[in-house]
């Protein structure tokens, strides 16, 4: 018995040295960059994209500003995931989930390597939705346009059949263009029959020109997976709620 344990003292430090290595992982570091630009409330490039803020949310939180042009850049970031933010007072904020820095060479924000993407942050208008009623099918809309220099209002509506309408992407709209009217054929494609009654909320949504996503595609709204909700910073106030029926 006393040799048995002379013989097992003896081997299990050789066991203790011969476990399976822990796998190593360089810890490597790296730059990452990106560029994000400022618009006015009529969807209009501005000069100075300076003083934007940059966060680079992972393990530890990054944080950075655009220069005059745009361009931001994080140095010595180590490698892993990274939720990119990029937000300014009057532009209200984007996210870009699951960027993988793997450290070494540059690492541009965007998670699709095939698209170069930038941040489209635009401000938030200042036109208010009056009232909004149907009339002869079609949508008539007040608002205080006369004060802007525009032909038509890009509105999203919210909508339900039951009242206190939640602005998420179950009910959400496309962006109608609003003039001195719209047609109400539209209410009939959202799958309530004719005779519902239907309840709405209405925002104006301010867009920038297809001529800036012509070489670029510019985030201007994001789905937020814990919210489950898509999130459009540059909404602008919300309407009172108000309903109508779903015309013949």
């Amino acid at each position: 018995m006393k040799n048995i344990i002379i013989l097992l003292t003896a081997i299990l430090p050789f066991l203790s040295a011969c476990k399976k290595e822990d796998v190593y992982t360089p810890n490597l570091k790296g730059s990452i960059v990106g560029s994000a630009f400022l618009f006015d409330e009529f969807g209009n490039l501005l000069m100075d994209n300076g003083g934007i803020k940059i966060s680079a949310v992972g393990n530890s939180t990054y944080e950075t500003t655009t220069d005059y042009y745009g361009r931001f850049e994080f140095k010595d970031i180590p490698t892993g995931t990274y939720t990119i933010i990029a937000e300014k007072n009057g532009f209200g904020l984007l996210k870009k989930f699951g960027v993988k820095h793997l450290g070494g060479t540059p690492t541009y924000f965007s998670a699709n390597c095939e698209v170069r993407e930038v941040f489209f942050l635009i401000a938030k208008s200042s036109i208010r939705i009056n009232s909004i009623k149907i009339t002869n099918k079609a949508i008539e809309v007040s608002t205080n346009l006369s004060n802007f220099p525009l032909v038509s209002v890009p509105v999203r509506f919210y909508y339900s059949d039951k009242q206190n309408v939640r602005t998420d992407r179950t009910n959400m709209s496309d962006v109608q263009y609003i003039n001195d009217g719209v047609s109400g054929t539209w209410v009939n494609r959202l799958g309530f029959i004719p005779g519902t009654q239907l309840y709405f909320k209405a925002f104006v949504e301010v867009s920038v020109s297809t001529n800036y996503q012509l070489y670029i595609s510019g985030i201007t709204q994001y789905e937020d997976p814990q919210m489950q909700q898509t999130i459009i910073p540059q909404l602008g106030y919300e309407s009172p709620e108000f309903s109508f029926i779903v015309p013949e």
